[in-house]
């Protein structure tokens, strides 16, 4: 089965900064636990945040759930079929409830326990299909006491989601979240760089934005900014006092 990298990022209003850090967690596994219900196999999975945005970038998730096999047990053969060998009402109803006639159904011979078996194969859906609701699944559980609704739409989150992109290598994958629907455009600083910012494949996301002077991940910008105040401490000839609640 093939395999592509995948790209989420909601962009949204300024997020409560205090929450970033459990927002990015939260949302990473999430999607770790959705796509692992689903059954869609992955790899690495990097989570980033920023004042205006919460992303995942999941590296070699399947493209497709693997076929399903449907199993239901029917009537005991003795209680199926009657002294002729007819079907009894049991198998007929039995065979109406699973759509199919008594013919497709096979038998299962345990001894006394042998019985009509209804067994089909249900082919699986594309990771395209899915995410959409895979992702608001994953945003329901994020640790969000307080949600905001926002335009005439009565989707809710903790701030008003003003973009979004779903990326699955090159390609967007159609669909919307919360009401918002995807695309490849990205944001980058809101004063410094206000044109789009326009993402190619999952592999572009950091670079596309730090050129746009975002640091999206989350522990990089705060390193920068413990090193900017350290510096700037040292060029006065003092020693800075960082807290770490502040960075």
């Amino acid at each position: 089965m093939s395999r592509a990298n995948l790209l989420i990022e909601l962009g949204t209003e300024e997020l409560p900064p205090k929450a970033l850090r459990a927002l990015r967690d939260a949302f990473a596994d999430g999607m770790r636990r959705e796509l692992a219900a689903a059954q869609i196999t992955f790899g690495h999975v990097a989570a980033y945040a920023a004042p205006r945005r919460l992303a995942v970038q999941i590296d070699d998730a399947l493209t497709r759930q693997p076929d399903q096999i449907e199993e239901k047990a029917g009537p005991a053969l003795a209680a199926a079929f009657d002294a002729d060998g007819q079907p009894t009402p049991a198998a007929l109803g039995f065979a109406r409830s699973c759509g199919v006639a008594v013919d497709a159904l096979e038998r299962h011979d345990e001894g006394k326990r042998s019985r009509l078996i209804y067994r089909a194969t249900r082919p699986g859906q594309s990771l395209r299909d899915l995410l959409p609701q895979l992702v608001e699944r994953a945003l329901d559980t994020l640790p969000t006491p307080k949600r905001m609704r926002w335009g005439a739409g009565r989707h809710e989150f903790v701030r008003p989601i003003h973009w979004l992109v779903m990326l699955l290598d090159s390609d967007v994958v159609e669909g919307s979240v919360l009401g918002v629907p995807a695309g490849r455009q990205s944001r980058g600083h809101r004063f410094l760089a206000p044109d789009p910012v326009v993402l190619d494949q999952p592999a572009d996301y950091l670079e596309r934005l730090m050129a746009a002077h975002v640091v999206a991940d989350f522990d990089a910008r705060r390193a920068r900014i413990a090193e900017g105040v350290a510096a700037a401490a040292a060029a006065l000839g003092g020693e800075a006092v960082l807290d770490d609640d502040l960075l």
